[in-house]
């Protein structure tokens, strides 16, 4: 437990949000765990009684915080903000939201500050459990959000494993209105990880394979392309049979490889978890709630046949009209802007998609209208406010008590390295 005088804090942060100036609040999660957090009131709204609609944005997997900023994996290394950005542009167009610090983003700084913390029994439960603390996190934050507005219908913004954790959520609490779904898979995530591993990669050994015959050779190696003068250099330890070639069995077997080599020694919790919840498209095939799938036909990592499979399900089979989708040409995982299916840089998101994403918001969810299954809807751009609201800053959460010395920093956001073992796991970064 806390003590008095951080206790007292948290109870002041959390009181405080009733002022339209307090925007960053601590969330009780699960079992008291304190989730710092940013709750963020429409542009110009200072009555939260007057909210209609607020999102709750659920993370992808890694130790990610609450702007969701995807640096290492973007272009140039540059700040990629992407709930942030998201929310921001939301809240110029009428919209609430409710952003917090993963619990995993939350431990790891903990544990940097107190390396003894791995040895808590907090630690050991979370790790054991990870994906059930994510859930009731989520659970905890869509009441905290409501409580904040209280005349408000409720959603969840998930992207990526989030929008598994969103849907568990759904199920299981009934202020939740409706979810968009950015990045969807019906995969376990050991499933996920495999495809990403050794499947993915295939795409850019078809494209330096010029005669299709399965195999690489020294003609085709001789072209030009980073590609191929990285395959060429792992040619001693990937040629097996030492032919001079390499087939496209040995390249997956390298990709595997990788796989075996950096799995986490926790999936094996995990993977126990999703065993014993329901399956996303049981979910789905029950629920009345409105489902917004937002979908890149470039996402490399949840490719959009996920998606897809949801959406003929849903109108052959459960004949249901309560799902919305939209896919969006070369966009990748999180909406961004991609060179080519292969291309594993993310970069940040223009206002043309966010646009898009606003508008189909709008009309699917809020108005209640159908969709038509259609790919990068024409929009209207919306004006954007000329300042954004400020990050919660490293002081303000270092008082938040048992989250001890976090910092807003950049995090990881889907990979995790082999030598940090995490609840959180996804390959979908590590190449070969």
């Amino acid at each position: 437990m806390f003590s008095n005088v951080f206790s007292t804090l948290i109870a002041y942060l959390l009181l405080s949000c009733n002022s339209s100036d307090a925007r960053f609040v601590a969330i009780p999660g699960y079992e008291g765990f304190i989730l710092p957090a940013r709750v963020q009131a429409p542009k110009g709204v200072s009555d939260f009684e007057k909210v209609e609609h607020v999102f709750v944005f659920i993370h992808g997997s890694g130790p990610l915080d609450m702007a969701m900023d995807l640096k290492d994996l973007t272009e140039k290394k540059t700040s990629n903000p992407v709930f942030k950005d998201i929310a921001d542009d939301l809240g110029n167009r009428g919209f609430a939201s409710v952003r917090y610090h993963k619990r995993s983003f939350v431990v790891q700084k903990r544990m940097l500050s107190d390396p003894e913390y791995k040895d808590s029994k907090e630690y050991q439960d979370f790790t054991l459990n990870a994906l059930k603390y994510y859930i009731e996190d989520a659970k905890a934050a869509a009441a905290f959000a409501k409580s904040k507005f209280p005349n408000a219908k409720v959603y969840y913004f998930g992207v990526s494993q989030g929008t598994y954790v969103a849907l568990q959520a759904i199920d299981e609490l009934p202020i939740v209105s409706g979810a968009v779904l950015v990045g969807y898979t019906n995969s376990s995530l050991t499933t996920s990880i495999f495809e990403q591993t050794v499947y993915r990669p295939l795409d850019i050994f078809k494209r330096i394979d010029l005669n299709h015959d399965q195999k690489l050779d020294a003609t085709e190696f001789a072209k030009p392309g980073k590609s191929q003068e990285s395959l060429k250099s792992q040619m001693p330890v990937i040629d097996l049979n030492k032919d001079g070639l390499i087939s496209q069995s040995e390249f997956m077997g390298g990709n595997l490889t990788n796989q075996l080599l950096t799995f986490p020694s926790d999936i094996d919790a995990y993977t126990v978890e999703e065993a014993t919840r329901k399956k996303s498209a049981e979910i789905l095939s029950k629920t009345d709630k409105r489902i917004l799938f937002l979908q890149g036909e470039w996402d490399n990592q949840t490719p959009s046949y996920h998606a897809k499979s949801i959406q003929l399900l849903s109108q052959s089979v459960w004949k249901k009209d309560n799902y919305g989708f939209i896919f969006f040409e070369k966009r990748g995982h999180i909406l961004d802007k991609r060179k080519s299916y292969d291309d594993l840089v993310f970069t940040r998101l223009d206002q043309e998609i966010k646009d898009q994403i606003a508008a189909t918001i709008q009309k699917f969810l809020i108005d209640g209208q159908a969709l038509e299954p259609t790919i990068n809807p024409t929009v209207k751009p919306a004006p954007v406010a000329a300042e954004g609201p400020t990050e919660i800053s490293a002081e303000t959460i270092g008082k938040l008590g048992a989250a001890k010395s976090i910092e807003n920093t950049d995090s990881a956001p889907f990979a995790v390295s082999p030598k940090k073992k995490s609840p959180d796991t996804d390959e979908s970064e590590k190449k070969k």
